[in-house]
């Protein structure tokens, strides 16, 4: 079984089958649930085999101090709930449906979606309303559509809280809904509380990208530090420096996250520039280290401050080069733009990708 398909990021994927590495049955699971580009169908055929080809094992999950004796017993619940959930979707009876897309033109950010449309009265009628309405778009299809179920209350209007989801791609195919709402208890989560630990090539000061589901956008870029996987022996060998604050409990991080950590655990500890072109660092609770790719050597504009974050971290310069060359660029870039500005108008600039200048 090729699970190593299902790995989201190039980059990793060619490191994975460089050293040949074959994942256990949660690890491959974890692949499997985290793939882009599979679609439902495909994800529980996967699992299918998997637990055909891959022995069971032991799982906890998340904080729980009880381990679970059989991780596939715990993903043939989750797999029954999905099915259950998208069966129960199609039945028009008590509910009305309506939906939102994301769109490259109108959603520049993955967190972005249209407005929610208006209700339909039964699930076909909604997917023509959103056929309709998609061919009014630039691209004519969106990359992700989200239907949604509304159960019709005791007085006849429908309920503020959407009970069932249903994801389709560009091509009408269905995808894995991001969570299952498991009140009565059916429908438990499963990889949101498990934390896996995947070999990868990176090193302290590599220049990254953050992949997400949608071809239109990329997270970054970034200046990795460290993943939560390194222990501190790793951390050295991959070129944290020896003085690093973040070493000395290394260790017991890595420990704790084995025996009960969870997916939002998996952020990666890396460097950036925010908005107002202030250096932070820290972990990012939107990224999981298995999304991560490397990124193109060459950078410009304002991304270019992150060479020498890069170059600092690898031991290359100095601080006091860093501190002094930083201010350079930024000096440089904001010359640029106010020049640029001070000639064509503000909606040129737009067309062309400049952004207006920071104050």
């Amino acid at each position: 079984m090729d699970i190593l398909k299902f790995v989201n990021s190039p980059y990793i994927r060619h490191y994975l089958k460089e050293i040949d590495y074959q994942p256990g049955a949660v690890e491959g699971a974890y692949l499997i649930y985290m793939s882009y580009t599979e679609t439902l169908e495909e994800k529980m055929a996967a699992w299918e085999e998997l637990m055909e080809t891959v022995p069971d094992c032991a799982v906890t999950l998340g904080n729980s101090r009880r381990a679970k004796k059989s991780f596939y017993t715990q993903l043939r619940k989750y797999m029954d709930a999905i099915k259950k959930m998208t069966s129960e979707f199609f039945e028009n009876k008590n509910c009305v449906y309506s939906f939102r897309c994301h769109v490259a033109s109108f959603c520049p950010d993955p967190d972005f979606w249209t407005e929610q449309s208006t209700l339909y009265a039964d699930f076909d009628t909604c997917v023509t309303a959103y056929h309709d309405y998609i061919k009014e778009t630039d691209e004519g299809y969106a990359e992700l559509v989200e239907f949604t179920r509304h159960k019709i209350i005791s007085d006849g209007e429908p309920s503020s809280c959407p009970d069932v989801f249903l994801y389709w791609n560009e091509a009408d195919q269905k995808m894995l809904p991001p969570f299952i709402d498991g009140k009565d208890g059916s429908a438990p989560k499963l990889f949101e509380y498990l934390w896996v630990d995947i070999p990868t090539p990176f090193r302290c000061g590599d220049i990254v990208l953050k992949l997400s589901r949608y071809e239109s956008y990329s997270g970054g870029p970034y200046v990795l530090h460290s993943l939560p996987t390194w222990d501190k022996k790793t951390m050295l060998e991959r070129g944290v420096p020896a003085n690093d604050a973040l070493l000395k409990h290394a260790d017991a991080r890595v420990s704790s996250r084995r025996d009960h950590g969870e997916s939002y655990n998996m952020a990666p500890y890396a460097c950036y520039y925010d908005e107002h072109r202030l250096l932070r660092m820290g972990a990012s609770w939107s990224c999981n280290y298995l999304d991560l790719t490397l990124a193109g050597s060459h950078l410009d504009g304002w991304n270019r401050l992150l060479l020498g974050v890069s170059s600092y971290l690898k031991g290359k310069i100095s601080v006091e080069v860093l501190v002094n060359t930083s201010l350079m660029i930024q000096s440089r870039e904001s010359m640029m733009e106010r020049w640029l500005y001070m000639f064509y108008h503000e909606d040129e600039m737009h067309a062309v990708g400049l952004r207006t200048p920071v104050e």
